[in-house]
């Protein structure tokens, strides 16, 4: 999987909007504004997974089985 840096998603998005280096988008600018936007953009998949998002693991099952028993107690 390549390697996406913030200069990297800097630089697509100046190219795409032709926003050229200049006193109004400066480097800093530009940051500000596309953390704004992956904070946004996470805060709607958090939302819309309810959180579930967070961890990702395996859990093994048995070929034929119904369900998976839940080892644990409930609070």
């Amino acid at each position: 999987m390549a390697s996406i840096t913030l200069a990297s998603v800097r630089s697509a998005v100046r190219e795409d909007g032709d926003l050229p280096l200049s006193r109004k988008f400066t480097d800093a600018f530009m940051d500000r504004k596309i953390q704004a936007a992956w904070t946004g953009l996470h805060r709607l998949v958090e939302d819309v997974n309810e959180g579930f998002f967070d961890r990702s693991s395996t859990t093994s099952t048995v070929a034929n089985q119904a369900y998976v028993p839940f080892s644990g107690t409930l609070a």
